[in-house]
């Protein structure tokens, strides 16, 4: 029994088992948008069943009822896998993997790059798409989202200083949670517009699986800068609080690009492969 039956016996949906290379993808916890790893199991016409790895450890074990985005543009059947609930979780004790079994609850109007086909493995949605083109188109509004995050934390620059008499230890929190975070932002700006600059100039065949990227510090690009929590426990204010709102949402389009390229990524080492 393979690890997609084993913990599937709540779901009475056909499933189809995901054949493709399996590589992590990135997901956000809902309402503190804490984000984590996870990889695909299977996935039917209404839910998903994925497994969070024993190394990924920026996780608290998912429980029923808990809401998820997992920002794939992902169709199997006619629903995009995106914002699921858990349904049921099992742990694996032999390999101290969580496997969790969720069902959609909110239907995405968004036109799903990749579907899942009946053997389980991924294509894109629409056949006459050019993988070198939405690689360059996936690498340039990253930068652009990431430039947006920009905005907004620049934002709270000047406001914190007006407000700065309400807070203890100004100049730390100035340059711990706003001027090194900015730096960092700029940095993850360079790259990605530098990566996107490699792939213009005809990188290879514009295929990941045939460069040299490293798919664990594209990940990092992508990551989040900004703690949902303690942004919003240092800056309490309904407009700073907007600000992070906003944030969040592009960090969500952020996730999915990522999870669009590890996907491209795997479907180019498959047909390596092949």
């Amino acid at each position: 029994m393979d690890k997609s039956e084993q913990f599937t016996d709540k779901r009475r949906e056909q499933r189809i088992a995901y054949s493709c290379i399996s590589l992590p993808f990135l997901g956000i916890r809902l309402p503190d948008h804490i984000q984590f790893q996870f990889l695909l199991v299977d996935a039917s016409a209404n839910g998903v069943q994925i497994a969070i790895p024993d190394w990924v450890i920026e996780w608290d074990r998912f429980v029923d009822g808990e809401e998820l985005r997992l920002c794939l543009p992902v169709t199997s059947g006619e629903n995009t896998l995106e914002t699921c609930r858990v349904r049921w979780q099992k742990a694996d004790q032999a390999t101290n993997e969580q496997f969790v079994g969720l069902v959609q609850i909110k239907k995405s109007f968004n036109e799903p790059l990749f579907k899942i086909d009946k053997f389980g493995m991924l294509e894109l949605s629409n056949p006459e798409l050019d993988t070198s083109s939405l690689v360059l188109r996936l690498l340039k509004d990253s930068a652009v989202l990431k430039r947006g995050v920009l905005i907004y934390l620049e934002h709270f620059l000047p406001y914190f200083s007006r407000i700065a008499g309400d807070f203890a230890h100004y100049d730390e929190i100035r340059s711990f949670m706003l001027e090194d975070t900015l730096e960092l932002v700029k940095n993850k700006i360079k790259q990605l517009e530098e990566l996107h600059g490699r792939f213009v100039e005809g990188f290879a065949d514009n295929s990941l699986a045939t460069t040299d990227v490293d798919m664990n510090s594209l990940r990092d690009l992508y990551r989040s800068e900004v703690s949902n929590a303690l942004f919003k426990m240092t800056f309490p204010d309904q407009l700073l609080l907007n600000y992070i709102e906003e944030i969040k949402n592009l960090e969500l389009r952020l996730f999915t690009n990522y999870n669009a390229l590890v996907t491209l990524y795997s479907m180019s080492l498959e047909e390596s492969l092949s």
